[in-house]
């Protein structure tokens, strides 16, 4: 009973606090940190909306840790810690973002295998998994640039700063789909989407 009051509160408190960061970074204009706090409020509505829409439930850990990756990204913004503990921070919250955004795509690569024509296996939900982060870590980087082309923000510090980035990011989705290829070819799917997605 307890874990599950948690589970619920965790399922709404995470969105809010990101909202917060969204709504505050709007009252004083900071339209850079409106970005990131958008950036990491989109990714804490997925739990959620697979709650309320599926009526399936991610394990609290996998939601709690995808809420804070994307945080962890707006707090060394916001606060400066990117720079103030670069290169260490911003390379951290790469890694860990890249692999909330692998677990997120692993995940929903289950939920359409089950309930898709299209059906995956194990190797295709790797691939699927590594390129999607990979093509969104991408698109990640040309934000930044054309931010700083446009915006005259200075996110981008140099080409090696980008490709140790997007390293960082190909580091984290390959670890995440590792994991998901090696559960995969021990366990069927439709355990793994029992064990992990079960009907609240």
């Amino acid at each position: 009973m307890l874990k599950k009051k948690f589970e619920n509160y965790l399922y709404y408190a995470l969105p809010a606090i990101a909202l917060y960061f969204l709504l505050h970074s709007l009252y004083i204009k900071d339209y850079n940190y409106t970005t990131f706090a958008l950036l990491a409020f989109v990714p804490t509505l997925v739990p959620f909306a697979l709650k309320r829409k599926f009526k399936m439930n991610l394990p609290w850990l996998v939601t709690l840790f995808i809420a804070v990756a994307f945080l962890f990204h707006v707090v060394g913004n916001v606060f400066g810690y990117n720079r103030l503990f670069y290169p260490v921070y911003d390379k951290i919250a790469h890694l860990i973002s890249s692999m909330a955004i692998a677990i997120l795509a692993f995940f929903s690569a289950i939920i359409l295998d089950r309930y898709a024509i299209i059906k995956m296996d194990s190797r295709a939900i790797l691939l699927s998994v590594i390129n999607l982060t990979m093509i969104l870590g991408i698109f990640w980087e040309i934000g930044e640039f054309l931010s700083d082309h446009f915006l005259g923000m200075q996110t981008q510090l140099s080409s090696t700063d980008t490709a140790w980035d997007l390293i960082f990011d190909l580091v984290g989705c390959s670890t995440v789909g590792a994991i998901g290829y090696i559960y995969l070819k021990k366990k069927p799917k439709e355990d793994l989407f029992m064990d992990f997605l079960s009907k609240s």
